[in-house]
């Protein structure tokens, strides 16, 4: 028998249908997707962005992050088809969801679907993690004003103060935006 993983051929015991590195990513994944799906809550309530960013806007922003919504249900949806399937084939009572495909490993690598289980499961936690864990909104301001520094003042979008990457010299990011904005007055620039 061999691995039922996609793009895996590794040899594997009889009447197993995962290896052992795919059999250990699949508990893996399984132990970490609840604490995804905890933290995926901050962003779909977008508690994860700042409210007060010194903007004035007549627009309210969006109540919730539609995007990671729609993806931590795609994710749900595939714990739930799979703990169904597992719940048909053993009867073992539980409720739907990483916590109960995890305690049924054993039994999920005695499947051929086993390793479709893990690639679906892999993509959508991966599609998950790529709607919550984005990085912070960064601007740099330029070159750093102190002689003999050769770093980049940078911040991030709505902080007040800005510093050097290098020395870490803090500077006014409000003074560095207009001085930016009357040194490009008049000059070309693409749209």
């Amino acid at each position: 028998m061999t691995c039922t993983v996609p793009r895996c051929d590794t040899p594997t015991a009889d009447g197993i249908y995962v290896c052992d590195p795919h059999e250990g990513s699949l508990f893996k994944l399984l132990g970490q997707i609840p604490d995804t799906l905890t933290d995926a809550q901050d962003t779909i309530a977008r508690l994860d962005t700042r409210q007060n960013s010194g903007r004035a806007s007549t627009t309210p922003g969006t109540p919730i992050n539609l995007e990671a919504s729609e993806r931590v249900a795609e994710l749900n949806g595939v714990l739930v088809s799979w703990s169904r399937m597992l719940h048909e084939v053993t009867g073992e009572p539980g409720d739907a969801g990483a916590n109960y495909l995890r305690a049924n490993l054993r039994e999920i690598v005695r499947h051929d679907w086993a390793g479709d289980m893990l690639d679906e499961l892999q993509r959508a936690h991966r599609r998950v993690i790529q709607a919550i864990d984005t990085a912070p909104d960064w601007r740099t301001y330029g070159p750093c004003h102190i002689e003999g520094c050769a770093g980049l003042i940078r911040g991030k979008v709505g902080d007040v103060l800005a510093r050097c990457r290098t020395c870490h010299e803090p500077y006014d990011a409000t003074e560095l935006m207009r001085t930016a904005v009357s040194n490009a007055w008049d000059e070309r620039a693409p749209l």
